[in-house]
């Protein structure tokens, strides 16, 4: 069967049950310590251009989802993920994929649902203590960006 003879609810249920295996592969692998096994799940293209931070990565596989809701729980998971790189005393390198991937969800929820400024908020204070301790370029961004929403937020 193909997707695209599927009606709209089927499109949602299939994308749900996809985004359910997901959370399950994610914590899965947080259990396990396979931290290497989450560059499948996150899909980053490091650009290589050093005067822009690492946000410009791009992760796909755990963002390619329409429903904010998912992006809502996958940054709470995100978070949890970090907590795990930073305790089982990971580098940069591992730490440095995870404010990527939090950056995403902040800007696609931003766009998507408007104007939660309260998850926003909380997802910003997280990046930028994530960040602080490996990129101080990134936690700057977190600023930034912290100053435009309110600006947009407010008008």
């Amino acid at each position: 069967m193909d997707l695209e003879s599927l009606g709209s609810p089927a499109k949602a249920d299939l994308k749900t049950k996809e985004f359910e295996l997901l959370k399950f592969e994610l914590e899965a692998l947080v259990h396990l310590a396979a931290w290497d096994d989450m560059d499948a799940v996150f899909e980053v293209n490091r650009t290589g251009v050093r005067d822009k931070p690492i946000l410009t990565w791009e992760p796909q596989a755990c963002l390619d989802m329409d429903n904010v809701a998912h992006w809502e729980a996958l940054a709470d998971l995100v978070i949890v993920v970090h907590t795990e790189i930073l305790k089982a005393g990971l580098g940069a390198e591992y730490q440095a994929k995870i404010p990527a991937v939090l950056q995403k969800i902040i800007n696609l929820t931003w766009r998507s649902s408007g104007n939660d400024i309260v998850k926003l908020a909380r997802w910003l204070r997280c990046l930028f203590q994530m960040a602080l301790s490996f990129d101080v370029t990134i936690s700057l961004h977190c600023l930034d960006q912290a100053i435009d929403f309110t600006r947009r937020y407010q008008s």
